[in-house]
Parts: C-alpha cells; structure tokens; sequence
C-alpha cells in the first residue's frame, strides 16, 4: 500500500521508484505530480488500477513507466504530452485507454503498447502526430483505431499495428505523409484501408501491408512517389490497386504484388520509370495491365495491344486504360481535340462509324 495525504506536494516519482513491488495492487497519484520517471513501475506485476484527480499536473509518462503491470485500464490525464518508449508494455490485461477532449498528447513512442493483447479499442488524441514503431506490435484483439476530424498525424511508424489481427478497417488521416515499414504487417482481417480525399501520403514503407490477406483494395493517393519492396506481399484477397489521374508514381519495387493471386488488372501510371523484376511475379491471376500509353522500362518496351510477360507476370495483354462509353454509332466527333489520348478503347457503341 502507497497512499499520500490530500495536501500532498509531491511533484516527481523518480525513475524506478516502485520497481518489481510485486504486492502492489492499486495507487492514486496526488494532483500536484507532473512527471512519472522512467520505469517507476516497472515490473510491479500486481499493479491494476492507477488514478489521476481531475486537476492531474502529469506532463510526462516515462520509458518503461508501467512495464509489465497489470493494469486493466488507464485514462491518460489531459497535460500528458508524452507517453514513453515501451510505457505501457507487456500489459496484457489492460483492455481501455482513454484520453479526454482536452488531450495534449503529441507522441506516442516505440513499442508503448507492444502486447497489450487485451486492447479492444482506441481514439488517438487529434494532436498526436507520431506513432513510434511497434506502439500497438501484437495487440491481436484490436479491432478499432479511430482518429479525430482535426487529426495532426503525420508519421505512422515501422511495425505499428503489425500482428493486431483484429483490425479490420482504418482510414488514414489526410496529415499522414509517411506510412512505415511493416505498418500492417500480418493485420490479416484488415479489408479496408481508406485515404481521403486530400491526402498527404508520399510514402508506404517496405512490406507496409504484407500478409494482408483480407484487403480486397486499394486506391494509392496521387502524392505516393515510390510503392518499395514486398508491400502487397501474398495480400491474398486484393482484387483492386487504383492510382488518380494526377498520381505522381515513378516507381514499383521488386517483389511489391508477389503472391497477390486474386489481382486480375492493374493500371500503370504514365509518370511510372522504374519496375522490380519480381514485382508482379506469382500474380496469378493477373491478365490485364492498363497502360496510357506504351511502357518502355529498362529498354524493353511493353506495346499497347499485345501481351507478354509483365515483371514476374506471364501473358498479360496491354491495353488503353482511357475507355470511351456509349451509345450508338461511334463517330468523327465522338473523341477530338486537344489533349485526346492515342490510344483508347470503345465500349457500349452498336457500330463504327466509317468516317471514325
């Protein structure tokens, strides 16, 4: 038992302060406290209950600060504007984290709730802008992980949600500019991943959503630059990959679409210079690539209106990715003027017209 008077002055637990104090079982952290040190209850493996008064001066959650407790829920006191590499680590009984509408949290560090693997759920305070890599690693009953209209989030870190199985949908704020290596790595329940339309995404890590296997598409925002190695690794169940008519691709990595055996077509970006060897390899299902026009990578060149091989793909056709439709006969006039693509393909029409 650790109890402080209602006048209490304290204003810091130094670091490792109730380090392994395995009887431990519960403790409120008078008011006037700002800063929680490093490891101050680490490996107190009894602890399940914390409290914070209303009036809560905390600024700080240290590194390693609830380690290994068995803390079943937490709120996070409103002035906490940091919560610590590996916080609340191996807490696998904590099951609700809860943040107030005045939250000034900024950061979430590395692998702060590695193994929470009772952690159902939770909102990220709209002032957050980073994730660290592996904050939510192996929280495998997470299934919901919302963000605020004014979110600031800008980096989602490598690993973050890797192995949080439960996951079955997010939609990324427009601030994110930076998707990590192994993000949603083996999220294998994820189906949907949404950007808005005014998303800031220039970069998805390598093997970002490798092992995916529930996703069935997505649509790249224009910004993305570069999609590197083994990002749709064996993403088993995606049928769709959509580009905008202003994406600022260049460039597919090797081994990106390995093992996407449901993916049956896929459109190419004409701004697109650089393709891996095995980018496309064990895509078996794969028949059709749009292309704007033809696709000259690496001195081989890939003509609209043939087929062939394709990066690791074998008899694929190239095809015009702008589609006309119809009704009627097509004719003179039906496509002209300035800025008309070369190549193009008609459909609903009942004929041609001779003079088209």
């Amino acid at each position: 038992s650790v109890t402080f008077g209602a006048n209490s002055q304290l204003t810091t637990i130094g670091e490792f302060a109730f380090y392994k104090t395995t009887s431990l079982t519960s403790i409120a952290i008078p008011d006037t406290v700002t800063s929680i040190g490093e490891g101050v209850f680490d490996s107190a493996t009894s602890l399940n209950s914390i409290t914070f008064g209303t009036g809560s001066q905390i600024t700080t959650i240290g590194t390693y600060a609830f380690y290994e407790t068995a803390l079943t829920t937490i709120a996070i006191p409103d002035l906490v504007t940091t919560i610590g590499n590996e916080a609340f680590y191996g807490t696998p009984f904590l099951n609700s984290i809860t943040f107030g509408t005045g939250s000034q949290l900024n950061s979430i560090g590395d692998y702060a709730f590695r193994y929470a693997t009772a952690l159902t759920s939770i909102a990220i305070p709209d002032l957050v802008t980073t994730i660290g890599t592996s904050a939510f690693y192996g929280t495998t009953v997470l299934n919901s992980v919302t963000f605020g209209a004014n979110s600031q989030l800008t980096t989602i870190g490598e690993q973050v949600f890797r192995e949080a199985s439960a996951l079955t949908s997010i939609a990324i704020p427009d601030t994110v500019t930076t998707i990590g290596a192994g993000a949603f790595y083996g999220t294998t329940n994820l189906n949907s991943v949404t950007f808005g339309a005014n998303s800031q995404l220039t970069s998805i890590g390598s093997y970002a959503f490798r092992e995916a296997s529930a996703l069935t598409s997505i649509a790249i925002p224009d910004g993305v630059t570069g999609i590197n190695e083994l990002t749709f690794y064996q993403t088993t169940s995606l049928t769709s990959v959509t580009f905008g008519e202003n994406s600022q691709l260049t460039t597919i990595s090797d081994w990106v679409f390995y093992g996407t055996t449901s993916l049956n077509s896929v459109y190419i970006p004409s701004g697109v210079t650089a393709i891996g060897p095995n980018a496309f390899l064990e895509t078996t299902s794969l028949t059709t690539v749009y292309l704007t026009e033809d696709l000259t990578i690496d001195v081989t060149t890939y003509e609209i209106g043939t087929s062939g091989s394709f990066f690791g793909a074998v008899n694929v056709s190239f095809v015009p990715s702008t589609i006309i439709t119809g009704t009627g006969p097509f004719e003179l006039l039906d496509w002209t003027g300035a800025g008309s693509p070369t190549n193009f393909m008609i459909s609903g029409f009942s004929s041609v017209a001779p003079n088209a």
